[in-house]
């Protein structure tokens, strides 16, 4: 038998029946925080009856639904009138009554926050323009790209078309991120750039063996560029300088002197001053082979035979050398970084050092090794005095000195930085060996060495744009 609850009970119940019928009739419902009120508050008495009413008494005809447009709906925007979001606002009560004279208190959740983000593509591509940005900025002369005259002296042509190319494959966007952000991981002390880095490359090589099955793609100017970042396409034209390196410190000739090397890669394109000197370059390596093999010779047979060979081919390197410098090289535009002294270069100027330092070095080179081989002759001895002036070889070696002052600029560039410590290097050996016991040192000797106590060039201009962001 259910106890008696009073008559206060049935009159809430039909109080609320006639509420709840008038608002069926005015085409409106209760407010979520009303229902769940007046809901907790008589279901403690009835059980869950009065649900039943609540049910029955508040079915309304369907409404328009909300459109679901974001930040704000349709409807709103329609009606001219703010939009609250689709958040229902919580009503919290304190569930162990109010104390008589205390008015309830009630909070209210905040206003929502929308998701203003990016897509996580949007999001991953602005990033991926913002380390590029930093790292031409840091790598190249000045923070520009290199134009057709200053691709013409300098290894850096592969710059500008990756640049033009990077958005049209997957591999070369890969590889050039790799190398973005492995070298301002390194130049900045970020290892998390280095491991991601390290995270690109291998993903650049995945990328690489898929399109290596795909006869159109590996033939595109994105996969060749691709491969030239990642160092299979060094085998070709820009960075034969770095395998011609290798070989001079061997001093051992390689396959890049065969004349096929020399011409295949060229069949389809016209060679500019840059390789036309590379190509007299690539060939000193065999220079310093033969001066070795001469030196170890105790057949008197033999001897002869290689002292003539290595005496004729140095002849011949000197006649491609000056030929070179009167036809292809930029004198004009060599001056006038003279009468600046070497100061503020531009991308241009920047690539007119890169060559003429290295051409500088090939005649360092050629002509010391000439010059020993004849002197060391116990037949027929050389008088120095009777070679051509152009063999001078300490004015080489100030004229190294000078041009790397462009290199150690502030606005020069990473990029500069891989083409010093050849020059540097052997105009440095040269003068070592010549330098007689308590005599001083020459002014171009203490110019070279200084340029040890010189910061990383690009260093310290490529933080401070880092700090930018």
């Amino acid at each position: 038998m259910r106890p008696d609850r009073g008559p206060g009970l049935a009159t809430k119940a039909t109080s609320l029946r006639r509420h709840c019928h008038n608002a069926k009739a005015r085409s409106f419902t209760f407010s979520p925080a009303a229902i769940n009120i007046v809901v907790g508050h008589v279901l403690e008495q009835e059980d869950g009856h009065v649900i039943d009413l609540i049910t029955r008494y508040t079915t309304i005809p369907s409404m328009p639904r909300c459109d679901q447009q974001r930040p704000v709906c349709g409807q709103c925007l329609k009606s001219r009138v703010e939009c609250t979001g689709y958040e229902r606002q919580r009503v919290f009560i304190n569930a162990s009554g109010p104390v008589a004279g205390q008015a309830l208190s009630v909070s209210r959740a905040s206003p929502p926050v929308y998701d203003v983000s990016l897509h996580p593509d949007l999001a991953r591509s602005a990033y991926e323009v913002k380390y590029l940005d930093l790292f031409w900025r840091a790598y190249l002369p000045s923070g520009k790209a290199f134009t057709p005259y200053a691709s013409g002296y300098s290894i850096g042509g592969w710059t500008a078309v990756s640049r033009d190319l990077f958005h049209t494959d997957s591999a070369l966007r890969k590889a050039l991120l790799a190398m973005c952000l492995g070298t301002l991981g390194r130049e900045g002390g970020e290892p998390w750039m280095v491991r991601e880095g390290l995270r690109s490359y291998t993903q650049a090589l995945g990328e690489m063996t898929i399109g290596l099955r795909s006869p159109e793609k590996r033939s595109s100017d994105a996969f060749l560029v691709a491969s030239r970042l990642m160092g299979l396409y060094e085998l070709f034209v820009d960075s034969r300088m770095h395998l011609i390196i290798i070989a001079i410190k061997l001093r051992r000739r390689n396959f890049l002197s065969s004349p096929e090397w020399k011409t295949i890669p060229w069949t389809n394109a016209a060679k500019v001053p840059k390789d036309l000197l590379l190509d007299i370059f690539v060939d000193i390596p065999g220079l310093l082979e033969d001066l070795d093999a001469l030196a170890l010779c105790d057949d008197a047979a033999s001897r002869p035979l290689l002292y003539a060979r290595l005496v004729a081919d140095c002849w011949r390197t000197d006649e491609r050398l000056v030929s070179w410098f009167e036809e292809q090289s930029p004198r004009a535009h060599l001056e006038a970084l003279k009468e600046r002294e070497y100061k503020e270069p531009t991308p241009e100027d920047t690539a007119v050092a890169m060559s003429m330092s290295l051409y500088w070095t090939a005649c360092l080179l050629t002509y010391s090794t000439l010059i020993l081989v004849l002197t060391s002759n116990p037949t027929s001895p050389l008088d120095i005095t009777t070679l051509p002036e152009r063999m001078n070889l300490n004015s080489y070696c100030a004229a190294i000195a000078d041009i790397l002052e462009i290199f150690f600029q502030p606005s020069s560039g990473i990029f500069s930085v891989q083409l010093v410590p050849l020059p540097l290097g052997i105009a440095l050996s040269y003068l070592a060996s010549t330098l007689k016991p308590g005599t001083p040192p020459p002014t171009e000797l203490k110019k070279l060495l200084g340029y040890f106590t010189r910061g990383a060039v690009g260093e310290r201009r490529q933080i401070r744009t880092r700090n930018q962001w």
